[in-house]
């Protein structure tokens, strides 16, 4: 198969699709972590979800045009910064969000809920020691065949067992059931699992074995639970799996392989295909983990990350394209690395002819976002953190202010704000110094803040920063 590198300003005289209606990437904020997570519950709808510097989560939407966006804040833990796994999220419907994240000290699964105003967080328990645990595990997988239902999947080591299996956690918008763990005879690798629904009552997950020398398919039909081994990938696996159906009985399974190439492996309702299938790859190969979705019958969509940090898109439409280069973002993208909160894409169609590819990259942690579709919305420059109109740089939403004003994804206004080291935002300096007393707890005379968690016990002046070990910075 051939492949043709096109450079971004031809993708809007070419195009791979009949209208010449790709867009140029915009950014949707700065200060963000990890792969985001997006969905959709219908026309002009979008919700995204990443991991800020401080590991809250970032939620961002689109409903016709961008909204300011907002940090929910994480689920409480015994640690006081502990370790958290970036949010995936799906939707069950209009109105519904549901998103989930594993927490320590326990890696626990918990839950945040959306019908129309936000729930509060939920623990869902530890099904196993282990599930998820960075180093170990990867991300859940998350799937809802219709209204009020959902089905969570992890890879995780039972209590007791002897090696790594598949938890399948369920709800029928009513409650929680008990939870399952299923055996597949033979240690499964954590990072590749991926899950999908063709339709209500249907599920099917996949994820490699342990040592990478087969592919583990899990299904369920309505009635009973199945399972059975599949071929690996010839060159295995290079990052994580991607799995898409566009219609009842079809299933598609994309993964890069160890050689850069992008690979497919296909169910047509009654058969698997006799092996994978090569969809070549641009000059230099591609990495990490691809993203495919289908905006309607016979139509599938993927795309993954190239070497270079530019970004590469494949389609079938009954017969695959030749595929296209979408350039790249300033400072590229990094394919996502499971285990590791860095790179990664999520892509979402919210109906025929539309496209959405969120990534996070740069320097600074950009959310960028490039669709095919009608008119652009414009970018919202919606920071991790409020940023002063003296700093913010418009063209880039990034909030570029000296270090005295940082303060965790943004920075503080010079005359007016203060960075409370200890919730790492900014409050209103007061004159007396009130607000940053208060922020901290307290315990300061007007005119110093105490600095909280990095040092509990002493009390800087106002203008200073920090610095542990009983010291401040010069105010």
């Amino acid at each position: 198969m051939s492949f043709r590198s096109i450079a971004s300003i031809a993708v809007f005289l070419l195009g791979s699709l009949e209208a010449q209606t790709w867009h140029p990437w915009q950014s949707l904020g700065s200060g963000l972590q990890g792969p985001p997570s997006a969905v959709s519950w219908g026309p002009n709808r979008l919700d995204i979800f990443a991991l800020d510097l401080n590991l809250n989560i970032r939620h961002q939407w689109f409903d016709g045009s961008w909204g300011a966006g907002e940090s929910l804040l994480t689920p409480p833990s015994a640690l006081p910064w502990p370790a958290l796994l970036p949010p995936t999220a799906v939707s069950s419907g209009p109105g519904r969000l549901d998103i989930f994240t594993l927490r320590s000290p326990n890696f626990d699964l918990w839950h945040q809920w959306f019908d129309g105003s936000w729930g509060s967080w939920e623990s869902l328990g530890t099904p196993g020691f282990g599930v998820g645990m960075p180093g170990l595990g990867g991300l859940p997988s998350l799937v809802s065949w219709g209204p009020k239902r959902l089905d969570v999947f992890a890879v995780g080591l039972p209590k007791g067992g002897p090696y790594n299996q598949v938890w399948h956690g369920w709800s029928d918008g009513r409650a929680w059931g008990p939870g399952e763990w299923f055996d597949p005879k033979a240690a499964l690798d954590q990072q590749g699992l991926t899950a999908v629904s063709w339709g209500p009552g249907r599920l099917d997950i996949f994820t490699m074995k342990g040592d990478h020398t087969s592919l583990f398919h899990q299904w369920f039909d309505g009635q009973v639970w199945g399972s059975e081994w599949l071929e690996k990938p010839p060159f295995g696996l290079k990052g994580g799996l991607s799995t898409v159906s566009w219609g009842p009985g079809r299933l598609n399974l994309f993964g890069i392989g160890q050689d850069g190439v992008l690979w497919n492996f296909w169910f047509d309702g009654q058969h698997w295909a006799p092996g994978w299938e090569s969809l070549g790859s641009p000059p230099f190969g591609l990495v990490g983990t691809p993203s495919a979705v289908s905006w309607g019958p016979k139509r599938i969509d993927i795309f993954a990350i190239k070497s270079d940090g530019g970004l590469w898109h494949q389609w079938w439409d009954g017969a695959w394209g030749s595929g296209e280069a979408l350039g790249s973002p300033p400072g590229g993208l990094t394919g996502y690395i499971p285990h590791f909160l860095a790179g990664g894409l999520s892509t979402v169609s919210w109906g025929p002819n539309r496209l959405d590819v969120f990534a996070i990259g740069g320097n600074n942690g950009n959310l960028w976002h490039i669709w095919y579709g009608s008119e652009p919305p414009a970018p919202p420059c919606a920071l991790v953190r409020t940023c002063p109109s003296e700093f913010l740089d418009t063209a880039t939403c990034t909030c570029n202010c000296p270090i005295a004003n940082k303060c965790g994804g943004g920075c503080c206004d010079s005359l007016e704000q203060v960075c409370c080291e200890d919730t790492r935002s900014c409050v209103s300096l007061n004159n007396s110094g009130a607000a940053l007393a208060s922020c901290n707890g307290g315990g300061c005379d007007d005119g110093y803040y105490a600095c909280g968690r990095i040092d509990p016990n002493i009390c800087c002046p106002v203008g200073s920063h920090c610095l542990g070990h009983s010291k401040c910075s010069p105010p």
